[in-house]
């Protein structure tokens, strides 16, 4: 079943895969692992999301689709590089306008939100 915030997550995987389509012109497609993929139980993204309560969790495969056996030929590596960084980059930007509005709210209730660790570095990637 989907998480109750499925239509969350897929705003902000949407939104990184249109800035990774906007680097080479390379369309994935976005959803859940069991729509778009294959039924797969017991992944590190379903652990994730529920052992540790992270609310978001997400899967980036790659370019092959299965072609090559799952295995990138030399010649891809580098622009799937180059476009999965930019999808990577956006989520932490939405992260951050995510953490910036709960901190706003907080401070008008006069409360503290707590930096998930090493997120006051989030900043140096997103600029």
């Amino acid at each position: 079943s989907k998480p109750e915030d499925f239509a969350e997550m897929m705003v902000f995987a949407k939104s990184a895969t249109d800035k990774l389509t906007a680097v080479f012109g390379t369309r994935y497609v976005v959803g859940n692992v069991i729509d778009v993929l294959y039924r797969a139980s017991g992944s590190s993204m379903d652990w994730a999301k529920k052992a540790l309560g992270l609310k978001h969790s997400y899967t980036f495969e790659l370019r092959d689709q299965g072609r090559h056996g799952f295995v990138l030929p030399p010649d891809q590596i580098q622009d799937t590089g180059k476009e999965t960084v930019e999808a990577v980059k956006e989520m932490l930007r939405l992260l951050n306008e995510e953490l910036v509005a709960k901190k706003k709210a907080a401070a008008e209730e006069n409360k503290k939100v707590e930096e998930p660790p090493g997120f006051e570095k989030v900043e140096d990637v997103v600029d």
